[in-house]
């Protein structure tokens, strides 16, 4: 089944919120080139499994690569080879960070005759809850100058006209960054924030570009009260065919 549809299908499970947390497959890639195929012209052999994951009441922040554990067999007792598949694998949420979907890789092909692809093992995932706020005001944006505000570390870059603000937490607890001008008018910004959870352990940076010429702001970070893994049961199966 082609990624597209796969996406497609997720937005459509998406409308309805589960009242606990589940975890279910709900489409496959397979790639299962002849054996004589030329090697420049295909890739090997996989079969990749989507998972639709449904969190209620919590935001999800990233996978637990080192605490997840799947397995991916066939109806056939084939094993797909997942294990250690999740180092590469990307977590994608959707706004309300209640519903993700997680792509497990398989090194293999389903086995001849084979149906029926199943998922099993445990999901961990890192989730937030609650909020906090914290503000630091009339903050001079000069080259080089640096203020905590919350979890967050700030620090200021100006190269020519460019002015960069950058931040970095070992907590990765921020969820959003505001940046006010004297009058407290927000200041139109481009920017990222980026997570990543080497190991289990969830840290974040990010970096934003200012309005030049600006000579004082205030910065307001919205974060996470609480970080915590949530793990999630997993045996679930979906078919290898419409």
């Amino acid at each position: 089944m082609r990624i597209a549809l796969a996406l497609t299908l997720l937005a459509m499970t998406g409308v309805a919120a589960a009242a606990d947390p589940s975890v279910r497959a709900y489409a496959l890639n397979v790639n299962n080139p002849p054996k004589d195929a030329p090697k420049e012209i295909v890739s090997p052999a996989y079969t990749g499994a989507y998972l639709f994951i449904q969190v209620p009441g919590k935001h999800v922040l990233a996978l637990d690569t080192v605490a997840t554990k799947l397995a991916l067999t066939d109806d056939k007792g084939t094993d797909l080879g997942a294990k250690g598949s999740l180092a590469e694998s990307a977590l994608a949420t959707d706004k309300t960070k209640e519903q993700a979907r997680l792509y497990v890789l398989g090194s293999k092909a389903p086995a001849v005759g084979a149906t029926r692809v199943r998922v099993k093992g445990e999901l961990v995932l890192l989730c937030g809850t609650g909020e906090k706020t914290a503000t630091a005001e009339k903050f001079a944006a000069k080259d080089k100058e640096k203020v905590v505000v919350g979890p967050a570390a700030f620090e200021v870059a100006v190269a020519k006209d460019k002015l960069t603000v950058t931040f970095k937490t070992e907590t990765a607890a921020v969820k959003s960054v505001v940046f006010t001008d004297v009058e407290g008018k927000p200041l139109t910004t481009s920017g990222t924030i980026n997570r990543s959870a080497p190991g289990g352990n969830l840290t974040q940076t990010g970096t934003f570009t200012l309005p030049a010429k600006t000579e004082t702001v205030s910065i307001k970070v919205a974060y996470y009260e609480k970080i915590e893994p949530v793990k999630l049961p997993v045996d679930t199966d979906t078919g290898v065919g419409p």
